[in-house]
Order: C-alpha cells, then sequence, then structure tokens
C-alpha cells in the first residue's frame, strides 16, 4: 500500500533543460514501489541524480531511518525502449540504521518511464521521500 505527495518544477523550454522532481509516499510491505517515474521521449537522453530518505513511523522501533543518493543516465532511440547506459552507485547509501530497505533506478521498457523504486519491510510503515534532478537533452 502507497500513498503518493508530489511536485514538480522545470526550468527548461519544451520540456528540455534541467529539471527537477520531488514526491512523498508511504508504504507499509516489502514490494518494491515507483516514487518517481519520468518519461522519456524517442529520441531524447536523460542524466539523474537523486536523494531518498526514508524514516520508520509506525510505533515498533520508530525512528529507524535511511538515505540513498543515486545517478545514472538514460536513453531512448527513435522507436526503442527506455535504455540505462550508466549507473553511478560508489556509495548510494547515505546513512543506514541498518534497515533492510532499499532504491534503486529503473528503465520500465512498458511506460517508457525513468522510475525511482524504493522498498520497504513486510508490516512496517515507512514514510519516504525523493528528490531528482535531471536534465533531458532531444535530438
Amino acid at each position: 500500500m502507497s500513498f503518493f505527495k508530489s511536485g514538480f518544477f522545470d526550468t527548461g523550454a519544451s520540456g528540455l533543460g534541467q529539471r527537477e522532481k520531488t514526491n512523498e509516499i508511504t508504504t507499509t510491505d516489502a514490494t518494491a514501489t515507483d516514487i518517481l517515474s519520468i518519461p522519456l521521449a524517442e529520441g531524447q537522453t536523460m542524466s539523474l541524480e537523486v536523494q531518498i530518505t526514508g524514516r520508520r513511523t509506525d510505533s515498533g522501533n520508530a525512528g529507524l531511518s535511511v538515505s540513498y543518493r543515486l545517478a545514472g543516465a538514460f536513453k531512448r532511440n527513435a522507436s526503442g525502449n527506455v535504455t540505462q547506459v550508466s549507473l553511478t552507485q560508489s556509495d548510494p547509501v547515505f546513512f543506514d540504521d541498518g534497515a533492510a530497505w532499499d532504491a534503486t533506478l529503473n528503465a520500465d521498457t512498458t511506460n517508457q518511464t525513468v522510475d525511482v523504486r524504493v522498498t520497504g519491510e513486510i508490516d512496517v510503515t515507512i514514510k519516504w521521500t525523493a528528490r531528482a534532478n535531471y536534465t533531458i537533452q532531444s535530438s
């Protein structure tokens, strides 16, 4: 189960240039859940940096926290699918209280989006916040 609250900031013209997107969700299980999805049109390339923070908010061990930083590059050629061409995760975990949670980047070829996914824990309520800064260039 997930609950969404999102925001979007665009400093580029015609959908190109530097952009920022934020979102918050709450998870209560260990299912990988998209916290952000960014569409990539044919003929576009994207570079992306994401900061993600998760904090346990239920009564059991409340305050347990993690913080991730992910970066990658994606492209979509004409008549093609979104493809991940680079991933930088040399030290993706800024802070981790020891929780078995995770955050990843994903090329979704069904919806042609770049997805930021978080995975929580069964029967644990976690509030997640993600902020993505990305640049899109078109041919």
